[in-house]
């Protein structure tokens, strides 16, 4: 009997005793959410500004009112350096101590001339100098595609971009061909496919036009308002397209 009751008195000490221990294992565990909002020198809310915990890979970016929220692990603990930065305004850094509690940084930012220099998005949005690619591009401003008008987007890249080769039908909103240093498609259709903000458009042909009559109706990519566009990049080959 006294096995037992000195058993069961062992058992109650150690339960309550992960009581005792067990809040502040969780507590240890809580993330560390930062939060606050990004302005500039009026007042006026900063859209897409980046905020992040330097030497680690959590980010976050603003919102339309200027205002984030980031959440750092409960991994991370201690003295840390918070960053924001925007293309046209000055980097600013402010330290904070992450200790699982919530912490409130509001940020006033001025604004800098910033130099642009060329830069191109690779493969897994990897940012590399325009000069460093090992593969043949071009870039075509909006204004040069609207100096002089044409029918459609093609026909105004025409003389403009090398190596690359383009075909008109002649008829007013008629189809055009265009093709990208040679023929490349076993199938046969060879023409290059266009990435209109991240979605693909193709210029395949709607022409059912042939000896004994019909419609040419133009291809896909003829319906794009060269007005509207701000930049076009042609990729050279398969090397550049990947």
């Amino acid at each position: 009997m006294v096995d037992r009751v000195t058993r069961a008195l062992q058992a109650c000490a150690l339960s309550c005793a992960l009581l005792v221990v067990s809040p502040s294992v969780i507590q240890a565990q809580d993330p560390s959410v930062l939060s606050g909002r990004v302005v500039n020198e009026q007042g006026t809310a900063i859209v897409g500004a980046t905020v992040g915990v330097d030497e680690t890979p959590y980010r976050t970016i603003t919102n339309a009112d200027g205002r984030y929220t980031l959440s750092v692990p409960g991994t991370v603990r201690g003295a840390a350096s918070v960053t924001v930065r925007v293309i046209g305004y000055r980097v600013l850094r402010k330290s904070v101590n992450l200790t699982g509690a919530p912490a409130t940084l509001d940020w006033s930012m001025t604004a800098q001339a910033t130099q642009m220099e060329g830069m191109v998005i690779t493969a897994l949005s990897l940012q590399r100098e325009k000069a460093t690619i090992g593969t043949s591009q071009q870039s075509l401003a909006g204004e040069d595609l609207t100096k002089v008008q044409a029918p459609n987007v093609i026909s105004a890249m025409s003389g403009k971009v090398s190596g690359v080769t383009i075909s008109q039908s002649g008829n007013m909103g008629g189809s055009s061909r265009i093709v990208i240093r040679g023929q490349g498609s076993i199938l046969g259709e060879n023409q290059p496919l266009f990435i209109l903000d991240g979605i693909p458009i193709s210029n395949t042909g709607f022409s059912t036009a042939s000896a004994g009559g019909g419609r040419d109706y133009g291809t896909g990519i003829s319906d794009l308002n060269p007005d509207d566009i701000e930049s076009m990049n042609v990729l050279k080959g398969p090397n550049a397209a990947a």
